[in-house]
């Protein structure tokens, strides 16, 4: 057998920024090189080279899993650290270090309008008491109309400063997004202790946009249109991501000016529908060759490994979609973002078997996955 999976794998510092792209694009040429082999030393013998390949596949997808894994739970910690209430202060070191410059410099404006001050009415209040309806007794006397002014343009300065804020994170805030005051309404205490909460609830929202559903096993297009475009968008592309490293599509930082519309966050759905349907297909019939020994029929493969090779490749197919309930099905299945299904079952000889039901591939395709070498 080739030595292609057991080849060491690119080295990345763990103390150094992780940049997914790179990261993603050395993995690949890796990948590319152990498949380059493979086909060199075994293209004489095609079984044999599928099943190499099968098992060099299933290793650089790991390691590309790895990797996005370490990028999400970084972003979701720089997240969750933004959405504090209050929070001014960076990351903790170790996190800091392993952002990119740009999302470094895009913390620091997300923390920099955190910094933006709001002004508390209540010791204001004291010194415009003091200052324009003086004091008897020790006592403050009513605030003049002067008084009652000044108090009033801070507290609408507050108000609207903090409604800003709210739609930097969330451009379609229910709430706020479409808020229309006439000139001469009034903005009350009320209004701002209201904001301020939004705000809040804004910024914990927030701290999830990067962060795909159940680790990346996401559905894009079926529902969730509710959402913000750019909750839908950045989970489809920080998937897209690792499913088509080559994608011209990146996620908006936290923080960021541009935000995607609707049209946008669909498009990069189908995006990354077509490119796991395409994995899949590109996956089990490599060079336009089913992967396995044929048996009764083309679309009936078998392949060595019993029920840990059964689950591993399971796990790789099923990556993006999520479980679905099949009354009648004798197994577990999985509903891709393509409109496919991948399922995993035990055939009525014992051997567990998926089945594979993607456009590409052969009507009624499955593999079965016998104990030893075939």
């Amino acid at each position: 057998m080739t030595d292609g999976p057991s080849r060491p794998l690119p080295e990345t510092d763990p103390n150094g920024p992780l940049d997914l792209g790179p990261a993603l694009t050395a993995l690949d040429d890796a990948h590319q090189a152990a498949t380059a082999k493979n086909e060199a030393e075994w293209g004489h013998d095609p079984n044999q080279q599928a099943t190499n390949q099968h098992f060099i596949d299933v290793r650089f997808g790991k390691a590309k899993r790895d990797v996005v894994k370490a990028k999400v739970e970084l972003n979701k910690a720089v997240n969750s650290w933004l959405a504090q209430p209050g929070q001014t202060e960076r990351p903790p070191l170790p996190v800091w270090t392993q952002m990119t410059a740009g999302e470094q410099k895009a913390t620091d404006t997300v923390l920099a309008q955190n910094a933006q001050p709001t002004t508390e009415l209540g010791p204001l209040i004291a010194q415009v008491e003091e200052e324009t309806g003086g004091r008897r007794g020790g006592r403050p006397q009513p605030i003049g109309s002067e008084g009652r002014e000044i108090i009033s343009e801070i507290r609408t300065a507050n108000y609207w400063r903090t409604v800003e804020r709210i739609l930097e994170i969330e451009p379609h805030n229910g709430r706020y997004s479409e808020t229309v005051r006439a000139p001469e309404q009034e903005i009350t205490d009320e209004d701002v202790a209201r904001a301020r909460e939004e705000l809040a609830r804004a910024q914990e929202r927030a701290a999830g946009p990067f962060v795909p559903e159940s680790e990346l096993g996401i559905r894009p297009g079926f529902g969730a249109r509710t959402e913000p475009p750019i909750f839908r968008y950045n989970r489809a592309v920080e998937a897209l991501r690792e499913v088509d490293p080559q994608t011209q599509r990146t996620p908006y930082p936290p923080g960021s000016e541009a935000r995607p519309t609707e049209a946008d966050a669909d498009a990069a759905e189908r995006e990354l529908a077509e490119a796991v349907n395409r994995r899949i297909v590109e996956y089990l019939k490599p060079g336009r060759r089913y992967i396995g020994t044929e048996g009764s029929r083309t679309a009936v493969r078998t392949m060595p490994g019993g029920q840990a090779a059964a689950d591993a490749m399971f796990e790789e197919l099923s990556k993006f979609g999520r479980p679905v309930q099949r009354p009648t099905y004798p197994g577990k299945s999985v509903s891709l973002p393509g409109g496919g299904i991948v399922s995993l079952r035990t055939n009525k000889d014992g051997l567990p078997t998926i089945d594979v039901n993607v456009p590409g591939l052969a009507r009624g395709y499955h593999i079965h996955f016998t104990q030893g070498e075939n």
